[in-house]
């Protein structure tokens, strides 16, 4: 199983232009087209949303099996990283099944155009901070 939830706040106006690739949505929406369209799919979506005058986009997905779908949605966050570099974001995913990380979130971090994974403790461990798994006597 495999559940991701995250936004990314597109940010056009660099204040890293040398690093910049773009400099309006339309050429944004267009070098982003291909991920877009290939990603949503049954089970998981991704919007672009305009709020206040920014741009965010939203992700999220569950699926019963992981079959390279965190893969998929970390390659967006590249991207977005490569295109508009900042631009910055979260990306919480649980992968109950993987031996590491089957009581924990794991969090990526977009920011300055760099993706850090790092340990959640908001919501992590799963069991208790958000589920009751315990056995009463």
């Amino acid at each position: 199983m495999i559940e991701f939830n995250g936004w990314i706040s597109v940010e056009l106006d660099s204040t890293f232009k040398e690093r910049s690739v773009i400099n309006n949505l339309e050429q944004f929406q267009e070098m982003m087209k291909p991920l877009i369209t290939d990603f949503d799919i049954h089970n998981q979506f991704i919007e672009l949303k305009r709020m206040n005058g920014s741009f965010v986009y939203f992700i999220g997905g569950s699926h019963n099996h992981r079959l390279g779908y965190l893969e998929s949605v970390i390659e967006i966050y590249e991207k977005v990283a490569e295109l508009a570099p900042s631009s910055y974001g979260l990306l919480y995913v649980r992968l109950p099944e993987d031996e590491a990380f089957w009581n924990k979130y794991r969090v990526f971090r977009l920011a300055k155009g760099i993706i850090t994974e790092h340990e959640d403790i908001l919501l992590s461990p799963c069991d208790p901070v958000i589920e009751d798994n315990s056995i009463d006597d």
